[in-house]
């Protein structure tokens, strides 16, 4: 009696192990292709300059304590971009790099939208002769 139970529960255990093995196969093939193509998508996207989005305008404006990096930026891309990273990077009158400020678009940028930023720089109130504006990351889901 004992023994019988013993194996229906083997059984049982090797029905099991042989139904999750090809299951776990599938979820692993499924999650491969998926990353492959997520990572190509971003590959083909940051091919382009500063992701394919352009900045049109770009001001600055300081007071006793602070100082704010301001401007707009556009997507004349086809693309729908999300998670769109900026970076001002500053150079002093040798041309050495100095400090730095970043911020992040909140939202979905839509094709042919414009956005406008602000992104907060202590490095605007210290001495600086140069910036660099530019896009360091942005997703899409369009591509491909």
């Amino acid at each position: 009696m004992i023994a019988a139970s013993f194996k229906k529960i083997v059984d049982g255990f090797l029905y099991g192990i042989g139904f999750a093995i090809p299951v776990w196969a599938v979820y692993l093939v499924a999650s491969e292709y998926q990353m492959a193509n997520m990572f190509q998508e971003n590959t083909v996207i940051s091919d382009l300059e500063n992701y394919g989005l352009v900045f049109e305008e770009q001001r600055i404006e300081k007071s006793s304590d602070s100082a704010f990096l301001l401007g707009s930026i556009k997507n004349p891309t086809d693309n729908k971009l999300s998670g769109v990273s900026l970076e001002a990077e500053f150079f002093n009158k040798e041309g050495v790099f100095s400090d730095k400020c970043w911020g992040k678009l909140n939202g979905v940028m839509v094709p042919n939208e414009k956005r406008h930023f602000k992104l907060k720089c202590e490095a605007l109130l210290g001495d600086y002769e140069k910036y660099q504006l530019r896009v360091t990351y942005a997703y899409s889901s369009d591509i491909l």
